[in-house]
């Protein structure tokens, strides 16, 4: 369908972004590539194609690529919502977290996505801030009905008082985002908040609770591990499965495999209470001392490129 598309409108941008998507979905980078560079060469300065290039090379780990991409786009329209992200996306990445901060300043003050934005830049940075604003916000989300926007922010903070040792408030918001047990088999989406819920729930000695989520939920991921056809996704998914069969060995080979896929969610191996109990494990500390100099060196480059 999208070929078609593309046949009838083969400038587009929507579309060729789309169809790039597609196609680096399902292992095809360099098809991706090319497709959104014919566009370009036409409309150099369209920011959801170079929005989409620096996606692209972030995956790919050519950061200095989708710096470039990023700030192109960013250029285009300063104070455009998706633009900021688009360069925040890769800031954060490399860990150029005081960069990320100050560019997500330039988000509407007062809103929702400028104080989610600002926390997560917090939670990265591995702060255990809770901003006031932020916790207002959540409290706030218990009111109204669940979406995924509200998930996010739920199992955002829901993590965030997991790292403070607020068990009890962590358990009520990560309720909230997950639903019932139930709602995994037809929302997939909600294994993550579900996953965290069970960690805490067996922090707070609520054990039977924790049993009552984690056969569905070691079930839904079973499932979306057999069909799910992102390497890194898949593996991940393991690796959580793993850590709920108390199987560290299994969890770490699950990890290794993600990072050979390109998995690079430094943040995650250092902060995500679900990998905690492997921390002391030699080859995730040698993991994320590789990805930390990987960042490292891709800040150095970006600053001689004068892109920092």
């Amino acid at each position: 369908v999208l070929l078609k598309a593309v046949e009838l409108n083969p400038l587009e941008p929507v579309i060729n972004v789309n169809l790039a998507e597609l196609m680096a979905s399902n292992g095809d980078p360099q098809g991706a590539r090319e497709v959104l560079q014919r566009v370009l060469a036409i409309t150099p300065d369209e920011p959801s194609l170079l929005r989409s290039v620096a996606v692209l090379e972030m995956v790919e780990r050519n950061y200095l690529a989708a710096l470039r991409a990023a700030r192109k786009a960013l250029a285009a329209d300063p104070q455009g919502p998706a633009n900021i992200h688009a360069m925040l996306d890769v800031e954060l990445q490399i860990e150029d977290f005081d960069a990320a901060s100050e560019l997500a300043r330039r988000l509407p003050e007062d809103t929702r996505d400028r104080q989610t934005t600002l926390q997560w830049i917090e939670f990265r940075r591995g702060s255990l801030e809770m901003l006031p604003q932020m916790a207002a916000l959540i409290d706030e989300l218990g009111r109204f009905s669940s979406s995924s926007s509200n998930t996010d922010m739920l199992t955002l903070g829901g993590m965030i008082e997991m790292r403070r040792g607020n068990m009890a408030r962590a358990v009520e918001w990560l309720k909230q985002a997950a639903g019932t047990p139930e709602q995994l088999e037809s929302n997939f989406e909600l294994m993550n908040p579900a996953s965290l819920l069970v960690v805490a729930l067996t922090a707070l000695g609520e054990t039977e609770q924790a049993k009552r989520w984690t056969q569905p939920l070691l079930e839904t991921a079973d499932i979306v591990i057999q069909h799910e056809r992102n390497a890194v996704r898949r593996h991940m998914i393991e690796a959580m499965a793993a850590t709920h069969r108390d199987d560290s060995k299994a969890a770490v080979a699950a990890l290794k495999a993600a990072y050979e896929a390109g998995y690079r969610d430094r943040w995650q191996v250092l902060y995500d209470p679900r990998l905690a109990p492997l921390q002391a494990n030699p080859e995730m500390q040698a993991m994320q001392q590789r990805m930390a100099e990987e960042f490292a060196a891709a800040r150095e480059q970006a600053a001689r490129a004068g892109l920092d």
